[in-house]
């Protein structure tokens, strides 16, 4: 049975920073559509469909996760490579999480296909967590998914580190990455 996953809060359309249709709100560009397991994995995968090179377009393809305990969350992130001596990211603005809250795993095995529209990433530009449309500057990067424990989202954790009840960071228990690409 194929069923849509829309990922993402309200927000009010103004900001630029979201839409919603009939499956709900849709702030981070992203969307994730469960699939039938057709691709042989290890523990955790990612296929992409085709290596993106201009800043700005969609990226799609497949992750494929094994083992997952109870529990268990996946997020995907686009993040650029860094430096191979100061291990800083070579490139600085928007990237990082591309979920507003981690997608829960209802299996130990599956596999879903995702669409991330090139652009919309987690930002706080009046100390209010949203995701915010806009691409990632020009450099090279790597798409990567993680599954973790918790489904406390990456903005949270940062948001509350600060505070008197700060929040505990996920723990990841299973990643992997793409290879670099170039996104001019």
């Amino acid at each position: 049975m194929k069923h849509r996953y829309a990922i993402g809060m309200s927000v009010l359309a103004l900001t630029g920073c979201g839409s919603s249709d009939e499956h709900g709100p849709t702030t981070s560009g992203m969307a994730i559509q469960e699939m039938p397991e057709t691709l042989s994995c290890k523990a955790l995968c990612v296929h992409l469909d085709r290596r993106p090179n201009r800043i700005g377009e969609p990226i799609t393809g497949t992750i494929t996760w094994k083992g997952a305990p109870p529990g268990s969350f996946l997020n995907a992130y686009l993040s650029p490579t860094t430096d191979r001596v100061s291990r800083k990211p070579t490139v600085t603005g928007r990237y990082g999480a591309l979920l507003v809250d981690p997608y829960p795993l209802k299996r130990p095995s599956g596999t879903i296909r995702f669409r991330w529209k090139g652009s919309g990433f987690w930002c706080a530009p009046t100390d209010y967590s949203m995701i915010c449309d806009e691409p990632p500057p020009k450099g090279m990067y790597v798409f990567s998914a993680a599954v973790v424990d918790s489904d406390v989202s990456p903005m949270a954790v940062l948001q509350r580190r600060a505070s008197s009840q700060p929040v505990a960071s996920p723990n990841k228990l299973a990643g992997v990455r793409t290879t670099p690409f170039q996104l001019r």
